[in-house]
């Protein structure tokens, strides 16, 4: 869920409480904080947007939205209930919050679904492109996968671990824990392991 609004009465509780604007900071700025600002300009809140505390996991879109949130919404984000408009708020230009440097990702994937059905070469290309064009570029070992050892109630058990890489100089957690969510459902697996390692130069 990427909105607060959703499934929730937080648009009556706030008001309740005699709060009329939301301060909005966090990761995604396409996602999460998206839907976090339309929801509040929906409900009538006036929006304050941090632009120094939000981050989005790739610059491109990360820019995009901040042209967006920096220009007037829909009607100016304004909504005609008789009282001085409400509009969302402006602060300096952004400067990204979030944990940077050069880090090395890894989601490694198993050959078969918890179903024991064979993941398709294409599901496999697909999500190699997917990261290709968000991240400009993908190395992936699935013709030649990993393996797997580990002990379980009848010995020793193997596995084929395939493993898709690409490299990243900003690591935004919560773009990787929507990612390892969504995967999970797509393979019917209980746990899909993504790490980030950080590149140190030698």
């Amino acid at each position: 869920m990427y909105s607060p609004w959703t499934g929730s009465d937080l648009h009556s509780q706030l008001p309740s409480a005699g709060v009329d604007t939301v301060v909005v900071t966090g990761d995604e700025t396409d996602v999460c904080v998206l839907a976090t600002v339309l929801g509040a300009v929906d409900w009538g809140f006036r929006v304050v947007l941090v632009t120094d505390a939000i981050c989005g996991s790739a610059d491109e879109t990360h820019d995009s939205m901040m042209t967006i949130y920096m220009n007037p919404f829909p009607a100016g984000g304004v909504r005609d209930d008789g009282n001085p408009p409400r509009q969302l708020a402006r602060r300096h230009p952004c400067e990204r919050s979030a944990m940077t440097g050069s880090y090395l990702v890894q989601i490694l994937l198993p050959k078969e679904t918890g179903q024991g059905e064979k993941i398709p070469k294409d599901w496999f290309d697909s999500l190699v492109k997917e990261m290709t064009d968000k991240f400009g570029g993908a190395t992936s070992f699935v013709r030649s996968p990993g393996e797997g050892l580990w002990r379980g109630d009848g010995g020793t058990e193997r596995d084929n671990i395939a493993v898709i890489e690409v490299m990243t100089e900003r690591l935004v957690p919560e773009y990787w824990r929507a990612l390892r969510e969504r995967l999970e459902t797509e393979l019917a697996q209980k746990e899909i392991v993504i790490r980030a390692q950080e590149i140190i130069p030698l």
